[in-house]
């Protein structure tokens, strides 16, 4: 009798045991998928966020041009202003305009 009570009592502390790991391992399978879920998330949310990036900075762009294509109307020679403006200061920079040459430098 003692060891078929012995014998009930592994059985019930071995169906406890693997009933404690299975619902370990089911909370673990359960934390992987939020896990995977969030950063499948995360991944969505910054992809978006590049997208809205580039289409601001497109925008900008744009808005950019046509303000100097209006500025370009208005000061037609500011193209030219600016690339000499830009050039290197030990070049000397020799400006034809209207077949007549003059040197200008820096």
């Amino acid at each position: 009798m003692i060891s078929k009570q012995i014998a009930l009592e592994k059985q019930q502390t071995r169906t406890y045991q693997a009933k404690r790991i299975e619902a370990l391992a089911h909370g673990r399978e359960q934390r992987i998928k939020l896990l995977a879920a969030a950063r499948a998330e995360a991944i969505v949310v910054k992809a978006d966020a590049r997208k809205q990036a580039r289409v601001i900075r497109k925008k900008a762009d744009a808005e950019a041009l046509r303000l100097v294509k209006g500025a370009l109307r208005t000061y037609p020679h500011m193209l030219t202003y600016r690339y000499i403006d830009q050039l290197s200061s030990e070049r000397a920079v020799m400006i034809i305009k209207n077949g007549k040459s003059s040197v200008v430098l820096r």
